[in-house]
């Protein structure tokens, strides 16, 4: 009886500590996290606070970070992930796409990842929309934003106006056969881009925002307008224009973005560190 009992107190340590290490997520790599029906796929590489959010452009999934990514995991903890639709991600529950849902839907993924705030946002092209919505709708949470030639609300009206060609290929790729998950997001893009203008004020914190001057002169010259109008009344914001790339700099010239995402989560260690707050 004795040596029964023994045996079963050790089954049942054996599979309380199983249970265990199945209900507490791994503190690097891949992962999946259930945002209410739908599974979001995310890497999660890197140790120590401030948390390094990467989003993704149109259609695009975790690999488009495989430069930076590895990189920031060095001196921060860093998650990139793929939305709903894309990548590894199931589909969408919710079929408006537009970057409000998909902000929400990043902070219920890294909250139920058990990755807390303070956050570093780093969005290219239309992640730029996404990452701001975020800062817009949880301030509290957000320390800096890192944007990467992101979408600018009056691009397409700019362009159609100006380079009526460049505009009707543009209009021609997007009738192509995407990903679900993108179709989606480009049919939401008419309320997207008034849900981005509508998203101010951001919090007082420090922005980056890159342009890639490289590729068609027309189009990077409303762009460069665009991005150099929507900082003027940003209080903390630096503008980078690059000639070396185009608009997936990130992939091209990484180390730029790297050094940016370094600058800021020094910065908020620095202010953590006076405040006497542990990181």
């Amino acid at each position: 009886m004795k040596h029964r009992t023994f045996n079963l107190s050790c089954l049942a340590l054996v599979i309380a500590t199983m249970t265990a290490c199945r209900s507490t997520p791994p503190t690097e790599g891949e992962r999946t996290v259930d945002i209410g029906g739908c599974r979001l796929h995310m890497l999660v590489t890197g140790h120590d606070s401030p948390v390094v959010v990467l989003e993704a452009g149109l259609g695009d999934t975790i690999n488009t970070w495989e430069k930076v990514q590895p990189e920031v995991a060095k001196f921060a903890r860093v998650m990139a992930y793929d939305r709903a639709g894309l990548g590894k991600s199931d589909p969408a529950v919710v079929e408006r796409r537009t970057t409000a849902q998909i902000a929400r839907e990043s902070h219920t993924a890294l909250h139920k990842a058990k990755l807390p705030p303070p956050y570093v946002l780093v969005g290219h092209s239309i992640g730029g929309f996404h990452v701001r919505l975020f800062a817009q709708q949880f301030p509290k949470e957000v320390a800096g934003l890192v944007l990467v030639d992101p979408s600018a609300e009056d691009w397409n009206d700019l362009l159609k106006a100006r380079f009526p060609d460049e505009y009707a290929k543009m209009m021609a790729w997007r009738t192509r056969d995407h990903p679900e998950g993108m179709k989606k997001e480009l049919a939401a893009w008419d309320t997207s881009k008034e849900q981005a203008r509508a998203a101010r004020p951001l919090p007082d914190v420090p922005v980056v925002l890159f342009t890639g001057l490289k590729g068609n002169p027309g189009g990077t010259e409303i762009i460069l307008k665009l991005h150099t109008e929507w900082l003027q009344n940003i209080p903390r914001a630096t503008h980078i224009a690059t000639e070396k790339s185009g608009h997936y700099l990130h992939t091209n010239e990484p180390e730029l973005v790297v050094n940016a995402i370094s600058n800021i989560v020094a910065g908020v260690r620095s202010r953590a560190s006076e405040r006497g707050i542990k990181r």
